[in-house]
């Protein structure tokens, strides 16, 4: 079998995992960086692609779905930012649920629809279910060596450029692969025309791409917008003062903050002498309001060197550059807090509400417990989260009761201010606005909202005692840890809640449900689904529901890996796209050596045996992932990935009808679809609900599900 029949399936690959990075990228703009929405469109995606699997074999010849797509990829960027307007009355509005589903299903369905499509169809194309060797594996092996290359290409080279030039790029290659499937000279002729269009268009990518960010942020001004190996990063000119947006959500602006001046000033105002303080977040009107107090030492964290650098040309008071007091540090926040030896009077941090698994970090036990490790023995710690001294809904109640219990358990004081945000102060045991005021006065600080009358204002008993209250009424809200991270739920919550009246209240007390309830409704579940099996002897249903169980079971395994990584390691870009390249390679790996022993070792018992080992890993997930060793969780990614790889191709060994497109369509679409549940749920339900620990246990159970199923062939 000549190699050339597998470079479709390697361009596949390549082209699948690009376009989802790049179309993710533009979507972040979209939903301003919301990781339920990056759930809900990869759930999506993978649905598409499912559709795609199973109707594939209805299609003759892969090449006419290839010419499709590579037509379609650009203009599918057009339309994601062209509907943007459609759905926005202004650039900024937040968009909710109902539309995320139906923004998300136009932008990536027919996409991934031919996508799916193209893998059964060029099996069929090429006669593969002829052969008498498992060629599918090989196929599935080839697709996943295309995404490692794919992926490591888009995340450190294309993904910082034009993003029309790198998407007119993947059309490109498509249309040089197919002039080597191409035989008749019109067919040639029409494919080299295309790639001297794509040609064309590429040089101008400049133009197309500005043009397309100017209609988006319409009827504002965009001066700039970049892209950097974190985030999309638009400047906006609205009169005199510039606004700068990371992944479409407002970062700072140059025009005076209010916000800034009070979560800086009552942090450094609330310490009888701040000396050196460190700034973890937020924009440079951070620094610049803490300079303007008698400090020694500003240390200044932030995660993207591009925001900040594309910042400073903009920003008005450069001078604050050129203090020899500030050091702005590039990096992730809690890594620098978990091995600076330094120590600080006071420690600020900055960060929106946790509505990621990123941001959640900073809102942990075990975070709060490595910032009291680098305060003096006086230091303040300060954090902030959204709230209202007016109003707050049950979601932001439960949210900052979390957050409150957690913060008491390192530090026996702490207090709350009740300002633009709410400011929870901690290693303070008192709040006075006699001494703040005092203080204020001595140092000379020049405020502009901040005024004594405003600080009395806001440290009103009654006020103070209210928003308290608030806080404090829900008793049995849990403590936010690294691995049982329930504010992160809790912040998907009270982010769904801004879209909906009334979130339901059971979706609030599944935080509280008991684990065992869950096992016990998916015991259940599998138990009537193998008596059927068994019953009526429904090969084909229990083959796909080993690929299914599998796939889930992987995917949920290489999210919690990076998730505890994450924990363990800080949020270190390079590293975190090194793990998930090593999963694909895992598939690829899995994939071959399955291809090559199946038939010979007997596939059935040789899946018994690995489904067998993938529990056993399973089982022991939760303890090997907190190792704080570094170099056990590549290898940790890597046989996640494996497990999936080496299933498939054992799957199709044993499907009725062996070798056929419509097995390999139905295992595929298989196979997608329980990456897509496992991903989706395992981010946004499993994790923040149940922990790491628990979330491993039901991995577990899926592979047990997956066991069970191969004992019944």
């Amino acid at each position: 079998m000549s190699e050339k029949k597998f470079i479709p399936f390697f361009v596949l690959g390549f082209i699948s995992l690009s376009f989802q990075i790049f179309l993710l990228r533009e979507m972040m703009v979209v939903f301003s960086g919301n990781e339920v929405s990056l759930g809900i469109i990869l759930s999506l995606w993978m649905i598409g692609v499912f559709c795609g699997s199973v109707l594939g074999v209805n299609f003759k010849k892969f090449t006419s779905l290839a010419i499709f797509l590579g037509i379609l990829l650009p203009l599918d960027l057009i339309a994601v930012r062209i509907l943007k307007t459609f759905f926005q009355k202004t650039p900024t509005q937040a968009l909710g649920i109902s539309t995320l589903f139906l923004y998300s299903f136009l932008v990536t369905f027919f996409i991934c629809f031919l996508i799916g499509a193209w893998f059964v169809s060029a099996y069929k194309f090429f006669s593969f279910e002829e052969k008498s060797v498992p060629l599918a594996g090989k196929s599935y092996a080839f697709e996943a060596m295309g995404g490692i290359s794919g992926g490591i290409i888009t995340s450190f080279f294309l993904i910082k450029g034009n993003t029309f030039r790198a998407v007119f790029f993947l059309s490109f290659v498509i249309f040089f692969c197919l002039l080597f499937f191409f035989k008749k000279i019109r067919q040639k002729v029409f494919t080299i025309a295309g790639i001297v269009l794509l040609a064309f268009l590429f040089l101008k990518s400049e133009k197309i791409n500005n043009f397309l960010l100017s209609f988006q942020w319409k009827p504002f001004e965009l001066i700039e917008s970049k892209n950097s190996i974190y985030a999309n990063i638009s400047v906006v000119k609205m009169g005199e003062d510039f606004n700068f947006y990371e992944n479409g959500s407002l970062f700072f602006s140059t025009s005076f903050s209010q916000y800034s001046e009070e979560i800086v000033n009552f942090a450094l105002l609330s310490h009888k002498n701040p000396k050196d303080i460190l700034i973890i977040g937020g924009g440079l009107e951070n620094p610049k309001q803490a300079l303007k107090h008698p400090l020694k030492k500003i240390v200044f964290v932030a995660l993207d060197p591009v925001l900040i650098e594309t910042a400073k040309k903009y920003f008005k008071d450069k001078k604050i550059f050129s203090d020899r007091r500030l050091e702005i540090v590039y990096g992730d926040g809690r890594f620098f807090v978990k091995k600076t030896d330094k120590k600080f009077d006071v420690v600020i941090v900055d960060m929106p509400n946790p509505e990621t698994a990123l941001v959640n970090r900073f809102y942990t036990f075990e975070f709060f417990k490595e910032a009291k490790r680098v305060l003096k023995k006086d230091g303040v710690f300060e954090i902030a989260l959204d709230l209202s001294e007016n109003y707050m809904n049950e979601e932001i109640k439960f949210l900052c009761g979390s957050v409150f219990k957690t913060l008491k358990k390192v530090f026996a004081n702490c207090q709350v201010v009740a300002g633009l945000r709410g400011y929870f102060l901690a290693n303070l045991k008192e709040i006075d606005e006699e001494l703040l005021t005092e203080r204020l006065k001595e140092r000379k600080v020049k405020l502009t909202y901040l005024t004594p009358y405003y600080i009395r204002y806001l440290l009103s008993k009654e006020r103070v005692e209210r928003v308290l209250r608030w806080i404090e009424e829900k008793k049995q809200v849990k403590i936010n840890r690294d691995f049982s991270p329930v504010c992160y739920f809790y912040g998907i919550l009270f982010w769904g809640s801004q879209f909906a009246n009334k979130i339901p209240l059971f979706l609030i007390k599944l935080a509280d449900l008991n684990v065992l309830w869950v096992f016990v409704f998916l015991g259940g579940f599998s138990g009537i689904f193998l008596f059927f099996l068994k019953k009526f002897k429904m090969k084909k249903i229990a083959v796909a529901g080993i690929v299914f169980a599998t796939a889930f079971a992987g995917i949920l395994a290489e999210i919690l890996v990076i998730f505890s990584f994450q924990v363990l390691f800080g949020y270190l870009y390079y590293r975190i796209g090194l793990l998930m390249t090593l999963s694909m390679a895992g598939i690829s790996a899995g994939s071959i050596l399955s291809s090559r022993f199946s038939l010979k070792n007997r596939p059935k018992s040789l899946l018994k045996i690995f489904e067998f080992l993938f529990l056993f890993f399973l089982l022991l997930l939760p303890f090997l992932v907190k190792i704080k060793i570094a170099f056990i969780f590549p290898i940790l990614t890597f046989l996640s990935g494996f497990f999936i790889g080496f299933v498939f191709p054992l799957g199709v060994c044993l499907y009725p009808e062996t070798f056929k497109a419509e097995s390999v369509s139905h295992l595929y679409g298989a196979d997608v679809l329980g990456a897509s549940f496992g991903s989706f749920l395992g981010s946004v339900f499993f994790i923040p609900v149940f922990g790491i620990e628990l979330s491993c246990f039901l991995g577990a159970f899926f592979a047990l599900f997956a066991v069970i199923c191969a004992l019944t062939l």
